[in-house]
């Protein structure tokens, strides 16, 4: 559903802008990646991890847009894995650009609605 994408989308966005705690920002990386994992969940694709989904989806994006759709999810285990990560809003602001673009090509977001990062 695209209201729904977009809702949840417009919340990961309010975390970042105009944010200068980083706490926030860790929490829209992590938002956005849960978000780009539901959308490969409701296009059924196969796999038990976001990995393994996003190597089953590999053919819906081109080369780019998958390989910085992997440095996102990359970002987002450094957030949840790694003790004492620190990252910038830029970082934030680079992955969430790569959600988005994720979510665009999936379907699930609109171009339009889109902010530029």
């Amino acid at each position: 559903n695209h209201e729904q994408y977009r809702d949840h989308w417009e919340t990961i966005q309010a975390l970042v802008a105009h944010q200068t705690n980083e706490q926030h920002w860790r929490q829209a990386v992590l938002e956005a990646d849960k978000l780009v994992d539901q959308a490969f969940r409701d296009l059924a694709m196969p796999g038990a991890t976001f990995g393994e989904r996003l190597r089953a989806a590999e053919w819906r994006f081109e080369k780019a847009t998958y390989h910085n759709l992997w440095e996102a999810h990359k970002l987002r285990n450094q957030i949840a894995h790694e003790v004492g990560y620190q990252m910038s809003k830029q970082d934030a602001e680079t992955a969430l650009s790569h959600f988005v673009a994720a979510l665009s090509n999936l379907g699930a977001l609109l171009k339009c609605l889109m902010p530029n990062y």
